[in-house]
C-alpha cells in the first residue's frame, strides 16, 4: 500500500527560506562581509569557490552578496505591489459585490476590460509612464493587480451576502458599511489571504522581469533580474552570474506559492 507523501518538509522549507529572506531583508550584514556595489577588478569572473561562494561578476563584485543585498530591493517592492493590488482590489471588489445593480454592472465591465489586457503588458505600459526605478515598478506591478484582486472580492462578497446570518443582520437595521465590515469582509478573509499570498510570488516574478528588461532599479543596485540582464552576455564564461539570481527568483516564487496554497485551505496543506 503507497503512502502519500506527506507535505510537512516542503512547507517546513518554504517558512525556513522565507524567514531567511526577511532576515536578509532587516540586516543583509549578517550574511555576508562583502560589498554588493564595489569590486576588485582583480577578481573578476572567479568561478563559485571558497572565498566566493557564488563567484563574482565582471566587475569583481561577490554574486551571493549582491543577492542578499538584491532581496532588500526585490521582497519590499513586491510587497509593495501587492498591497497596492490589495487595498484597490478589495475596495473595487467589494463595493461591486454589496452595492448591485448598475454599479455592480460599470465596476465588472471595467474589470473585464482590465482582465483582457495581459498584467506584464499593462506594467511596462505604466512603468514607462512613471518613470523608471523600484518603486515605479511595484506601483504598476500593483496596478497589473487590481482587477484580479477585484473579481475574487466580488465573488465572495456576493457569495457571503446572500447568506442567512447577513439577511439577519439588514433586516435588524445594520447598515450598508456596517454589514460589509462586520459581516461580510471578515468572512471572505481566508480567500483574500491566500491570493495575497499568491499573488506576491507573482509580483516577486514580474519586478523581476521588469528589473531584467531594464525598467527596474538602475545599476549598479543589486536586484535580481537586473542581476540576470547583466549575466546574460557571459552565460558561456560565467554561467554563476545568472543561475544564481535565478534560483534565488524561483525559489522564493516556489515558497511562496506553497506557502499560498496552505493558507487557501483551511483544512491543512495539500499533498
Amino acid at each position: 500500500m503507497r503512502v502519500p507523501a506527506r507535505p510537512g518538509a516542503a512547507l517546513a522549507a518554504s517558512w525556513l527560506l522565507l524567514g531567511l529572506l526577511l532576515a536578509m531583508v532587516a540586516d543583509p550584514a549578517l550574511f555576508t562581509r562583502y560589498s554588493a556595489t564595489a569590486g576588485a577588478a582583480v577578481e573578476h569572473l572567479r568561478a563559485p569557490g571558497g572565498a566566493h561562494w557564488f563567484g563574482t561578476d565582471q566587475l569583481g563584485r561577490d554574486v551571493f552578496a549582491r543577492i542578499v543585498y538584491g532581496a532588500h530591493h526585490t521582497l519590499p517592492a513586491a510587497l509593495l505591489a501587492v498591497a497596492t493590488g490589495l487595498v484597490c482590489g478589495t475596495f473595487i471588489g467589494a463595493l461591486a459585490g454589496a452595492a448591485g445593480g448598475r454599479i455592480d454592472a460599470a465596476l465588472t465591465g471595467l474589470m473585464d476590460v482590465l482582465m483582457a489586457i495581459p498584467e506584464l503588458l499593462m506594467s511596462l505600459t505604466i512603468v514607462i509612464l512613471l518613470g523608471f526605478g523600484t518603486f515605479h515598478a511595484a506601483i504598476a506591478v500593483g496596478v497589473g493587480q487590481i482587477a484580479g484582486f477585484a473579481r475574487i472580492v466580488r465573488a465572495d462578497v456576493t457569495r457571503v451576502g446572500a447568506m442567512t446570518f447577513v439577511e439577519a443582520a439588514r433586516g435588524s437595521g445594520a447598515t450598508f458599511a456596517g454589514l460589509l465590515w462586520r459581516h461580510i469582509l471578515p468572512n471572505c478573509a481566508a480567500s483574500i489571504l491566500g491570493l495575497s499570498v499568491l499573488r506576491y510570488s507573482t509580483a516577486i516574478l514580474s519586478i523581476a522581469t521588469l528589473g531584467f528588461l531594464g525598467y527596474g532599479a538602475p545599476p549598479p543596485a543589486p536586484e535580481w533580474g537586473l542581476m540576470i540582464a547583466e549575466g546574460r552576455d557571459y552565460l558561456a564564461t560565467a554561467w554563476w552570474m545568472t543561475t544564481f539570481p535565478g534560483l534565488a527568483v524561483l525559489l522564493v516564487a516556489l515558497a511562496v506559492n506553497r506557502i499560498s496554497r496552505t493558507l487557501a485551505d483551511p483544512s491543512g496543506p495539500r499533498p
